[in-house]
């Protein structure tokens, strides 16, 4: 539907595939965690060769698992970033007048080393603060205040930040021939596996909020008028 000269695009559907595919990805990594556990109270579980050599079972089994992990979290980030574009692209037609960003580099900066630590977080605020459906009317023109991100979103970003940087830690002295890092790379996989869970489950939260925000701001332009309440059909 169009408000004003722009055309509003619903990010509902997007928002469930993204959704879905952060969830799958916390799923994986709290099974992570959990075997990192196991290797933690049972470091001598071990394949044995014919040729004398031996493997850690734990971490063979860490290596299957970041496998279906980097299977689920490459498609999980796409979709995050193609519901973020959406919503970027939402802000014109919900008559947005503080857009910080075009809607290319709303993606781009998460492309882009050590900007990417602080550029996306503050899309993701923009996105959500032109996303008010608190609306007010001035002159016949929507104004927007660009507020302050709620205290879940800044915590997503803290996870998100921290799971990656314990992420890399575990994959650079990650080694599944070697017994003696079976303890080691335990307590690793714990702490990587419960911060990216934690990530996922705000992560989850940040995306549920913005796309209601914008379905509500969007009914309160198109139906009703400033002020009526509009409830989100997500069923």
């Amino acid at each position: 539907m169009n408000v004003g000269s722009q055309r509003y695009r619903s990010p509902i559907t997007l928002s469930r595939l993204a959704m879905a595919g952060v969830g799958l990805v916390g799923v994986i990594e709290l099974l992570a965690a959990l075997v990192g556990l196991i290797q933690i109270l049972d470091p001598a579980r071990a394949i044995h060769l014919d040729d004398g050599s031996s493997f850690s079972l734990w971490l063979m089994l860490q290596s299957l698992i970041a496998v279906v992990s980097l299977a689920t979290f490459l498609p999980a980030i796409v979709l995050f970033l193609v519901w973020l574009h959406r919503t970027y692209t939402n802000l014109p037609a919900l008559r947005s007048d503080s857009t910080e960003f075009t809607a290319g580099w709303a993606i781009g900066w998460w492309f882009i080393p050590f900007a990417n630590l602080v550029k996306p977080y503050q899309v993701v605020r923009n996105v959500w603060a032109e996303s008010d459906p608190d609306l007010e009317l001035e002159s016949g023109f929507l104004t927007s205040v660009q507020a302050g991100a709620p205290g879940f979103m800044m915590v997503w970003w803290a996870f998100w930040i921290l799971s990656n940087i314990a992420s890399n830690i575990t994959g650079n002295l990650f080694d599944p021939t070697d017994m003696r890092t079976v303890v080691l790379s335990g307590y690793l996989f714990i702490a990587a596996g419960i911060l990216r869970a934690i990530a996922s489950v705000f992560a989850i939260k940040v995306i549920h909020a913005i796309t209601t925000r914008q379905e509500q701001r969007f009914a309160r332009l198109g139906h009703g008028g400033i002020g009526a309440d509009h409830s989100v059909n997500w069923s």
